[in-house]
């Protein structure tokens, strides 16, 4: 009888599910669709949930997301950063989350009916085929012990038999190891990488390792925390406030929070798509083109531009939309560019065996979908080998699935019981200092940065940055 493999990465900001038969070799798999609010279909959702006050799930996902922004949850628990409150919030697993309103469940629980619903999403007529499940835990853990055996026993307690628990960057790294993905640059010989996880809140450095077939040895280096995204969204931000006036701006997101919502969301498909030498389109709200209307002035907002210190870096296009140069738009990433060369220079100068030859440095994460950050880091780094991905969070469950098919592999009819020791100290987490220079306002002309600006604001840090404190003991982790 076929044996399939089914993932689920139940991530800080997306979720994702995906399966294939075990015996099929090729890269190829299903996975679940999810529709967002404006009708399109993606293999991953938010990680958000809402349940009523008996731990009854209401809804997940985009669903949830559209039903916080219709303001539709009186009488509901809402949860939309429980993943890195359970496991990343500190030194051990937590037992219970507060939601949004203050109410206190248990995290055991609130993950049962999260793991429930995937279980739901995998399809009516497979399961009558044995299953091997395989789950991610967060990489930014600072317990990777305790989080395996946590999302072990809730998975069982959700309903699922067979289970194998593995860290989200050991699921990269067997993703980038099939020989579909590596280049031609990438040396196939060569067991080792650095994964550079870059989300909204934070970026990490990872050394992963391939022992021997089917283990897997992690080394944690570095870890950086920050509202990265926040950062850039408060400098983009600072732009409309410089331009109309802070009460102005203020005033609008507060009358207006559906359509500023939907602002943001424009910013982030800003973020992932544009490239350094291009202009950025960004179309005004009607909610804020409206607040600053006059029927004395009708091109207000060109005239508010012209006398802002955006003069030389933005044009407005018939009173609706604006065309933000590249120089401009990059500043909004200084600290995060920075953070990201600093984080992963600091990893390569740790180990004398990473300093040796060619090394493969695979980007996953929220952020690494932006193509200015992605060429930062190979600006950064040009005699490295920078591994991206189609898709950095759906690439976790690709790497969860193949995973567990080279562990069934040679299975017999019946399920195997699959054993894993994972063995893990405490991990080194190093806080990285920001950078001294503004993402945007000032003089325009001194806002100009480039790769060379980023690499130069690393380097200068170097001679600055105090000592840091605690052992640079590596972390190990086992995956047998």
């Amino acid at each position: 009888m076929a044996l399939f493999v089914f993932g689920m990465h139940v991530g800080i900001e997306y979720t994702a599910c995906a399966w294939k038969e075990s015996s099929r070799n090729s890269c190829e798999l299903s996975s679940c669709l999810w529709r967002n609010s404006s009708g399109l279909e993606s293999t991953e959702t938010p990680t958000i949930a809402i349940l009523t006050f008996d731990m009854i799930l209401e809804s997940f996902g985009y669903e949830a997301d559209t039903q916080i922004h219709e303001n539709n949850i009186d009488k509901l628990l809402v949860f939309s950063d429980f993943i890195r409150k359970i496991f990343c919030d500190g030194p051990t697993v937590k037992n219970e989350v507060i939601a949004e309103n203050g109410q206190i469940v248990s995290s055991e629980e609130l993950m049962t009916k999260i793991l429930q619903f995937l279980l739901t999403k995998y399809p009516q007529s497979l399961q009558e085929y044995p299953i091997l499940y395989v789950l991610t835990v967060p990489s930014t853990t600072k317990d990777q012990v305790g989080a395996c055996k946590f999302m072990e026993q809730v998975a069982k307690k959700a309903g699922m038999e067979n289970v194998l628990v593995i860290p989200e960057e050991v699921a990269v790294f067997r993703f980038c190891r099939e020989p579909s993905i590596l280049s031609k640059e990438s040396d196939p010989k060569r067991t080792q990488c650095i994964i550079l996880e870059c989300n909204d809140e934070s970026i990490k450095c990872s050394v992963v390792e391939e022992i021997k077939e089917k283990s897997f040895q992690v080394t944690y280096e570095y870890f950086s925390q920050n509202s990265f995204f926040g950062e850039i969204q408060k400098n983009f931000e600072n732009i409309f406030v410089n331009i109309f006036g802070k009460g102005v701006f203020e005033d609008y997101i507060r009358e207006n929070r559906l359509e500023y919502n939907h602002l943001v969301n424009d910013l982030r498909r800003k973020i992932y798509l544009t490239q350094e030498n291009r202009n950025v389109i960004i179309r005004l709200p009607i909610g804020l083109t409206d607040a600053v209307n006059n029927v004395d002035d009708k091109e207000i907002i060109t005239s508010a531009i012209r006398q802002s210190v955006y003069a030389n870096c933005i044009s407005c296009v018939n009173q609706s939309i604006l065309r933000i140069s590249p120089d401009l738009f990059q500043n909004l990433f200084l600290k995060v560019r920075a953070n990201m060369v600093e984080v992963l220079q600091d990893c390569l100068n740790s180990s004398r065996q990473l300093k040796m030859g060619t090394v493969t440095i695979i980007l996953m994460g929220n952020l690494a979908r932006c193509r200015i950050l992605q060429d930062t880091i190979k600006y950064a780094f040009p005699s490295h080998y920078t591994v991206v991905t189609d898709d950095p969070n759906f690439v976790v469950v690709k790497g969860a699935v193949l995973f567990g098919q080279m562990q069934s592999k040679g299975a017999d009819k019946d399920m195997p019981v699959l054993e894993y020791n994972v063995s893990s100290p405490a991990q080194c987490f190093v806080e990285h200092t920001e950078c001294r220079q503004n993402a945007v306002g000032g003089d325009t002309n001194s806002t100009t940065t480039s790769n060379d600006d980023v690499t130069k604001e690393v380097d200068n840090k170097d001679d600055n940055k105090e000592k840091k404190t605690g052992s640079k003991s590596k972390t190990k982790c086992n995956i047998l």
